[in-house]
């Protein structure tokens, strides 16, 4: 029986058998749950093999609001294409955006600081420009 069926049915308790409804009722939002999850499944897997991206692909992708997408574009601070007044994006360019402005960890500032120590020696072992 479509779910559609079984909801008013459910909602109009025609069906008088204890806990039935309960169950059907428990059925139809396991179903409407699994129909919610497949919708994101295909929009996310749509979106995985798009390379030109809208403004709401972006949005999805970035994490960003859509008003600070939108400003960013307007100060030309992001890589963005326009098309018959619309905003596109290049899923590889907005990628690299993202990865843009990196924050090294403590280890490879203690790797940078040690090679910077390293190489500011001279061939005395004195380090280089101090007082003779």
């Amino acid at each position: 029986m479509p779910t559609f069926f079984v909801s008013i049915f459910a909602s109009e308790n025609r069906w008088r058998v204890p806990g039935s409804s309960l169950n059907i009722i428990k059925l139809v939002k396991m179903e409407k749950a699994i129909i919610d999850q497949l919708n994101r499944i295909e929009r996310n897997s749509l979106l995985a093999a798009k390379n030109v991206l809208n403004m709401d692909d972006a949005v999805l992708i970035t994490g960003v609001s859509k008003s600070f997408l939108y400003s960013l574009t307007s100060k030309a601070l992001i890589p963005h294409y326009k098309q018959a007044n619309k905003v596109y994006f290049d899923r590889a360019e907005l990628e690299a955006w993202l990865k843009e402005n990196r924050i090294a960890t403590n280890s490879e500032i203690e790797q940078a600081a040690n090679s910077y120590m390293v190489g500011t020696t001279g061939s005395n072992g004195h380090r280089k420009g101090g007082k003779k």
